[in-house]
């Protein structure tokens, strides 16, 4: 209950405090973060469900499949195409700054996932909330963007990105 706690006031809430500073640097980060993640989760989710066979983390989440892995790229990189056209946030962005973005959507978001995976199981718990309940719970839709608005803070922040 005390690592909950801690967990819940330490990172959470400071990761939120750090959404809320990307959105006064750039809404289009909040934008574009969103809808990379949701490109990431959905393709992962649909296409390794249908291809999945080489299973990565069994113990901790044991649907994740590296072809999940694959098609979530490949979600991220269609998001980012539209965000090069269609929504023009990414329009006047060079390709190392792509690739970083891609990179950063990728890792972080993935890992923000398999972390709260991994605390669920510790938890002995199916979801966080019973909102979505077998889907995760609510926490489960923004796990990922939890733990990528540190480092995307810091990449706003340098200039590296948008």
């Amino acid at each position: 209950l005390s690592f909950l706690w801690l967990f819940s006031s330490g990172f959470l809430i400071s990761s939120a405090v750090l959404l809320i500073k990307i959105r006064e640097i750039n809404l289009n980060a909040i934008i574009l973060i969103l809808l990379l993640l949701q490109f990431n989760d959905a393709f992962a989710y649909l296409f390794g469900k249908k291809f999945g066979k080489t299973y990565l983390f069994p113990t901790i989440s044991p649907n994740k499949s590296l072809e999940g892995y694959i098609f979530g790229g490949l979600g991220i990189a269609i998001g980012m195409t539209l965000l090069h056209t269609y929504i023009p946030i990414l329009s006047e962005r060079s390709w190392t700054q792509d690739l970083l973005i891609f990179s950063t959507i990728l890792i972080f978001g993935n890992v923000g996932d398999l972390m709260m995976s991994s605390l669920k199981r510790k938890l002995e718990i199916k979801d966080f909330s019973q909102i979505l309940p077998g889907h995760g719970g609510m926490l489960d839709r923004f796990d990922n963007t939890f733990f990528i608005a540190p480092v995307f803070y810091l990449l706003l922040n340098h200039h590296l990105v948008l």
